[in-house]
């Protein structure tokens, strides 16, 4: 790796944790405390129950996981109380993660608090900046989602974990 992107790649890591440490800075109180009870992992499974049931295959395609993580985080939104499991009408076989009131209303909360997060942060970038952050994004959300990039894939187990 040339020195310059090396200095870069070192300055991306410097400044991540304190971008992220902002956005969760951004978060009301009263919100934080109850969304303090629930992990990351668990609130991202939320959000994605939020629009619709999901099978565990699809909960783990959804948050880009392995399957039988799917199924413990799965238990544990039910054991929490936030998500139940119910048969599927079609096919009784299949079993569907359905959220509960409480756990329809934390991902809201989330939700809630990540744009107002988010939105605080674009507030300091100019039109363009903001962009070219979408941009970029964009590109590296496309890498994720070829498999058989080796780091990319490597990279995405990691933040699922």
């Amino acid at each position: 790796m040339p020195e310059s992107r090396r200095r870069k790649l070192e300055r991306f890591l410097e400044l991540q944790p304190i971008v992220w440490a902002q956005m969760a800075g951004a978060v009301p109180e009263d919100v934080r405390g109850e969304l303090s009870s629930v992990t990351a992992h668990q609130l991202r499974a939320l959000v994605q129950l939020e629009e619709r049931e999901l099978t565990m295959h699809e909960l783990a395609d959804a948050m880009q996981i392995m399957r039988p993580t799917a199924t413990v985080l799965a238990d544990r939104l039910v054991a929490r109380g936030l998500a139940t499991r119910v048969a599927d009408a079609h096919d009784k076989r299949v079993v569907r993660l359905v959220p509960t009131d409480r756990g329809r209303s934390l991902a809201k909360q989330f939700r809630a608090a990540q744009r107002r997060s988010v939105a605080s942060l674009f507030d300091r970038l100019r039109d363009a900046q903001v962009d070219a952050l979408l941009d970029v994004m964009e590109t590296l959300a496309g890498a994720a989602a070829h498999p058989g990039n080796t780091e990319t894939d490597t990279f995405t187990l990691e933040l699922a974990r």
